[in-house]
């Protein structure tokens, strides 16, 4: 046998589609239903072939304008012959966004995927960012991202100890990421003139994988690619050519000695991309940090308004049971943002790290009270505050030391001629 054939080369098929690039997102999105279409076809005509998809909003698309469609997908993804790799809801670029934008693109993208198509994505995959920060092995490892493939930097922008090798975040998150030594899209003409260099790779492993397809308007993998599959996977002098999956390559060499690590960035590929149209950059990171502020008022919001559970029944006129009462304050979500809060300048608050004694707060000298007079309080009369958590107190029931801004100290005596 040729040592060749004791290598395997993995044949990852997809279509990569910039939904935005040289035309406007309506064609982006016919083009991603005609693609997935394209693909289901050859599956009924290849039972070898095995698509790989990345990016979820496009299964959103699908779903939305061809249900059909969606379903011979979810078919075959309950098959294992429809891979969803990334687990993102795009594919952004890598170094620009801020670091929530990342999390969230796992978040919604993996729970879109739990719920629509009952699994996660294990690999994840940005193969046309023009870099990556070093801090992303954690934020994939956090999102149940196991490995990791990528393009560039290419080979002569960055040295890298391998292939594939550990890539690792200063936390100590690690994934295990794959450069493809190719393109990830291919002519759809036979691939013999591709998967020669390849299999003349210097590197001695037995694993290999290379991505094939026609991408963006092209339809993905086409008859002429399959057919030359089939037909190099008996010639000699070749590695052993598999129709397979990033799931299938990364199981295989998981468990290999002598992987290599690297802790650092990845970078640099087309860095004027990162200084031209700054006027696009500065709108995404003022939209994120609009979109970071909005979050936090919304939180309050909606704690606020949940805030009136408490206030009907008998627990809101105090009559309920002294458990009952603590119940509510345990469980009202406005008291515990209150509790998080950072105190304001001037103010005390709970010491950080010392849990907050609620049965101290239902002591009556802390209870909220409200004045005997029919209207405001005046300038001069001191009220007892109702916002008892940004008090300092104790279990022994210690005064509050301060009151919220505009209301004066609650000192006993004030207390007990309100």
């Amino acid at each position: 046998m040729s040592v060749q054939r004791t290598r395997r080369l993995h044949m990852i098929g997809n279509a990569h589609i910039d939904p935005v690039w040289l035309w406007q997102w309506p064609e982006g999105y016919q083009e991603v239903r005609a693609t997935f279409r394209s693909a289901i076809d050859r599956m009924d005509e290849y039972p070898e072939f095995v698509f790989t998809c990345n990016s979820v909003l496009y299964l959103a698309w699908v779903e939305e304008s061809d249900p059909e469609l969606f379903e011979r997908i979810r078919e075959r993804v309950a098959e294992g012959r429809w891979e969803v790799i990334g687990g993102w809801w795009v594919e952004p670029d890598c170094n620009l966004p801020h670091g929530e934008s990342f999390v969230r693109q796992a978040l919604y993208g993996q729970r879109w995927l739990q719920e629509k198509l009952g699994i996660v994505a294990t690999a994840g995959g940005n193969v046309d960012s023009f870099g990556h920060a070093a801090t992303l092995p954690q934020l994939l490892a956090k999102a149940g991202l196991e490995s990791y493939v990528f393009l560039r930097p290419e080979p002569r922008e960055l040295e890298l100890p391998g292939q594939y090798f550990w890539w690792e975040s200063a936390d100590g998150s690690r994934v295990l990421a794959y450069r493809i030594p190719n393109q990830y899209t291919t002519p759809g003409t036979d691939l013999a003139a591709l998967v020669a260099p390849i299999a003349e790779l210097t590197e001695e492993r037995p694993e290999l994988m290379m991505f094939y397809g026609v991408g963006n308007h092209g339809g993905g993998p086409t008859r002429a690619n399959l057919d030359s599959i089939r037909r190099l996977d008996g010639e000699d002098g070749l590695p052993a050519l598999e129709c397979s999956s990033l799931r299938e390559f990364f199981e295989r060499v998981r468990e290999e000695d002598g992987i290599p690590t690297w802790r650092d960035e990845l970078q640099h590929h087309a860095v004027g991309c990162y200084s031209a149209h700054s006027g696009v950059k500065q709108w995404n990171r003022r939209a994120e940090s609009l979109l970071l502020r909005a979050e936090k008022w919304a939180a309050v919001a909606d704690a606020a308004a949940r805030l009136r559970l408490g206030e009907r029944d008998q627990r809101g006129p105090g009559v309920a049971v002294h458990g009952g009462d603590r119940d509510r304050r345990l469980a009202d979500p406005l008291v515990r943002v209150l509790i998080l809060l950072p105190p304001s300048e001037g103010k005390t608050a709970p010491r950080r790290g010392k849990p907050l004694d609620l049965d101290a707060l239902s002591s009556p000298s802390l209870a909220p009270r409200r004045s005997r007079s029919p209207g405001p309080p005046s300038r001069g009369r001191s009220r007892a505050c109702s916002w008892p958590t940004r008090w300092a107190t104790s279990s022994a029931g210690r005064t509050p030391s301060t009151a919220p801004s505009g209301t004066a100290p609650a000192t006993a005596a004030a207390t007990e001629k309100a």
